[in-house]
């Protein structure tokens, strides 16, 4: 299993592949996708970190804290702490995630977390300023990848 940093790594990896560039607030939305996308698809968590139901939708507090330095501006793809995170990701994990990154391209951060608010898992669990833990049971139960 990764960490979610190391998934974090990845998207912005392929974001810059694509010469695209993330926030941190749409990487932290990418990687709620994608663990919807891996419970339900693989039947496993991609990462065992806990995302938390925020204002603006699922976060996962220590990718956030790592990346808040940016405020909305873009991360860097040589940041430090990418590159230190980057490890080789299996082919199934990548192709999922690159299938996660292609349907976010079009979209800006801000059309993704009201996506994420349409979604059960944070409608059930969200209440302001408690920063609540979204289960990986939830996800897997009632996630969507409503990103068409």
């Amino acid at each position: 299993m990764y960490t979610a940093m190391n998934i974090a790594s990845e998207i912005i990896r392929q974001y810059g592949e694509r010469h695209k560039s993330i926030t941190n607030l749409k990487l932290q939305k990418i990687l709620y996708y994608v663990q919807v996308y891996s419970l339900q698809n693989q039947g496993r968590a991609l990462f065992d970190d806990d995302f938390q139901a925020w204002r603006h939708g699922p976060v996962i507090p220590e990718v956030y804290d790592i990346f808040r330095k940016y405020v909305s501006d873009d991360i860097k793809e040589d940041d430090q702490t990418v590159l230190g995170n980057r490890i080789e990701i299996d082919e199934t994990s990548k192709s999922m995630i690159e299938k996660i990154v292609e349907k976010t391209l079009p979209l800006d951060a801000w059309d993704m977390v009201y996506k994420t608010h349409e979604t059960r898992p944070w409608k059930d669990t969200y209440i302001p300023n408690m920063n609540c833990i979204i289960t990986k049971e939830q996800i897997r139960r009632d996630g969507e990848v409503n990103l068409s």
